[in-house]
């Protein structure tokens, strides 16, 4: 860049800037302006401290813009972009837990009515973790817009890039692809998903049970035998 030695002498000797430019010596004079090489890298950095001293601003050429044109055109349409709720649900459910291990990410399959069918087996949940909730909430989604979990054609199977999304919350997109196996995900994919979780969970909770029944059965049989034998011996 040019720039006139009168005007901006807090810019060409400012070492909060001279540590950026690439020319030996900082700026070099090229007839009456004073011209430095700064590398693409450092480029907001530098543009930040100008701003700071000098309050100015930036005109790009016809030229510039259309370099860029393309990036100008592609990032409001990112921000617009409105995803499918149950994606939504997924995506912030995967960054609440964060124990997420290898599993089931779903088929792909395009009939949902089997998942349905899961889900209407095993409601309601009747949560009594945070993670359960968040499950159970996804289901009553699923359930109102289902209407009572009969109406497949609910539920989106257009496949949509949830990079933005993971993004948003924060979620490295390599931990994403170890569980899921893709960035793109449709609420069909989800309903799929959420029937395998919530049968895993009920399968989990009734084996608890059942080993506590067991339990609770073998310390009366104890009990039980050593009062046969206190009596055996009162006898």
């Amino acid at each position: 860049s040019s720039l006139s030695v009168q005007r901006f002498d807090m810019i060409i000797k400012n070492p909060d800037i001279l540590q950026y430019i690439d020319n030996a010596g900082g700026f070099q004079k090229v007839g009456s302006s004073w011209s430095g090489d700064v590398s693409e890298k450092n480029i907001v950095a530098v543009a930040k401290v100008i701003h700071q001293v000098s309050n100015c601003t930036v005109s790009l050429y016809d030229s510039d813009v259309k370099i860029i044109q393309d990036e100008l055109e592609q990032e409001p349409k990112l921000q617009e972009q409105v995803f499918p709720k149950l994606v939504e649900l997924e995506v912030k459910l995967f960054a609440m837990i964060k124990d997420q291990t290898h599993g089931f990410a779903g088929l792909g399959m395009v009939d949902v009515m089997p998942s349905l069918a899961i889900l209407k087996q095993y409601y309601p949940l009747n949560p009594t973790s945070e993670r359960a909730k968040i499950l159970a909430g996804m289901v009553e989604e699923v359930k109102t817009r289902t209407v009572d979990f009969t109406n497949s054609s609910a539920i989106g199977n257009q496949k949509v890039e949830v990079k933005y999304l993971l993004e948003k919350e924060h979620i490295q997109p390599s931990q994403w692809i170890e569980y899921k196996h893709t960035f793109k995900r449709s609420e069909a994919d989800v309903v799929e998903w959420l029937a395998n979780e919530v049968a895993k969970m009920y399968q989990q909770n009734q084996t608890f049970t059942d080993t506590g029944e067991a339990e609770r059965i073998r310390i009366a049989k104890v009990k039980a035998q050593a009062k046969i034998k206190l009596l055996a011996l009162l006898n």
